[in-house]
């Protein structure tokens, strides 16, 4: 569920690829409006990189998102610059949340900020899946069914909301870690499960 749950895919197996079943983007003057108040916070804010790992502002579809050293910056110099920078962050997170009152604005990552339609965030993403698999599947799903990892559950993070709602969660830095935890569950799943 990427985008902050503007977006579900499910894995098809029999194609062998993710498939978008929900989808819900924001308009093109929307786009440009928020691209547009993001690079006046960064910039009031001195977070506007000399050096970037890739995309600073990137259009998600559903979302844009602000990564103030870029989409592909290694983990140690996220975790420098967070230490750094963590107030100036959350300051201009509360510019942007002023400037766009009509979008829902979350601390991302350690150095990222998500901006997405009002009222779209993890937990209407984790509930419009459980609406969508019982309407495929006619089996109820429920919160404690599920188990969701995020990296930022502090109240006013992009996780916070699947907190929220009682989703069990992990906390991870990366999505390799992740990826450990999946392959470490799998394995009990398998070894124990009939």
């Amino acid at each position: 569920m990427p985008t902050s749950g503007g977006m579900i895919y499910i894995y098809d197996s029999t194609k062998r690829r993710y498939k978008c079943i929900f989808q819900k983007a924001l308009k093109s003057s929307v786009k440009k409006e928020i691209v547009k108040q993001i690079k006046l916070a960064a910039h009031k804010y001195n977070l506007w990189p000399t050096h970037s790992y890739g995309k600073v502002i990137e259009d998600r579809q559903t979302q844009i998102t602000f990564s103030a050293l870029g989409q592909k910056a290694p983990t140690e110099v996220k975790k420098q610059w967070k230490k750094q920078n963590f107030r100036k962050k959350s300051m201009m997170k509360r510019m942007l949340a002023l400037n766009l009152k009509k979008m829902n604005v979350k601390l991302g990552g350690s150095t990222s900020i998500d901006v997405t339609q009002q009222n779209i965030d993890k937990a209407f993403g984790v509930k419009k899946l459980i609406e969508i698999f019982l309407k495929k599947y006619h089996k109820k799903l429920g919160f404690k069914n599920l188990l969701f990892f995020g990296d930022n559950f502090t109240k006013h993070g992009n996780d916070y909301p699947i907190k929220a709602i009682g989703v069990p969660s992990i906390r991870v830095e990366t999505y390799q870690q992740t990826l450990l935890y999946l392959d470490a569950i799998k394995k009990w799943a398998l070894d124990n499960l009939q």
